[in-house]
């Protein structure tokens, strides 16, 4: 079915403009992760040999240093962590992620990784690519009531 209300050059341009925040997520997530490894092979391989102390003492070490780093990362900051699950249930309620908190949520988070954390990148990584997409469309202005019936599946309706 056609929807003859249906402008065909604003859904090529939101689609345009998913395919670029596709890519540009994507090297976003690359670049963390890469990073995250890089960094963890630094501290746990090259410089706990360097080192050269007992492995418990230095995991203990490296965990404390950590945590204390994460600590003053969240009072800089601001404790906007959140567990991947709560990070999609805010998009759900309000159709936005606050880019204003992503640089901070994923410094921390890196710190947090490399220094041994339990937690996976899931939600700094939401909230850094999903940042991006809602501080993309503000810069475009973008009217939600146009980019929902652009996308909108006609069985939706």
């Amino acid at each position: 079915m056609i929807d003859p209300r249906a402008k065909p050059k604003a859904y090529l341009r939101l689609m345009a403009m998913v395919a670029l925040m596709g890519i540009i997520s994507a090297v976003v997530t690359f670049s963390f992760m890469a990073l995250v490894h890089q960094g963890t092979k630094l501290v746990w391989e090259q410089t706990a040999q360097a080192v050269g102390i007992d492995p418990r003492l230095f995991t203990l070490l490296v965990c404390a240093i950590g945590g204390l780093l994460v600590g003053l990362m969240v009072k800089l900051f601001g404790d906007h962590s959140g567990i991947f699950a709560e990070v999609m249930l805010e998009f759900g309620k309000t159709g936005r992620f606050d880019y204003r908190n992503a640089p901070g949520i994923v410094i921390t988070a890196f710190i947090s990784l490399i220094s041994g954390a339990s937690l996976g990148p899931e939600a700094p990584l939401a909230d850094a690519c999903g940042g991006l997409g809602t501080w993309a469309s503000d810069r475009l202005k973008l009217d939600d009531q146009e980019t929902c019936m652009s996308c909108m599946s006609p069985w939706a309706r």
